[in-house]
């Protein structure tokens, strides 16, 4: 889990570095690869990661292969109250 207050770096990219160092940590010499457990990123952002996203709440999820997911939740700061009002009501 991961937890980011500015976008001071690649986010994408420094979520699949440390999601490589936990999948790749459990392998010992005589284990076979099918044997490696998956592994789920949660990335919890203070900022918007995908600005071309205008919902309130982000949830981005990004197939990789298969056992290697990550998921991005960014909260929007910069929405009106109006467009805000629109999103619930699209919720219920």
């Amino acid at each position: 889990m991961e937890i980011q207050f500015t976008n001071q770096y690649d986010m994408i990219k420094c979520s699949i570095y440390y999601w490589s160092g936990v999948y790749r940590t459990p392998i010992e010499k005589s284990m076979s690869y099918k044997e490696l457990n998956p592994v789920i990123a949660i990335n919890i952002l203070n900022f918007d990661l995908l600005p071309q996203t205008y919902r309130f709440h982000t949830i981005a999820r990004r197939l990789l292969a298969k056992g290697m997911d990550a998921e991005f939740v960014a909260e929007s700061t910069d929405l009106d109250k109006e467009r805000v009002l629109e999103i619930h009501a699209e919720m219920l």
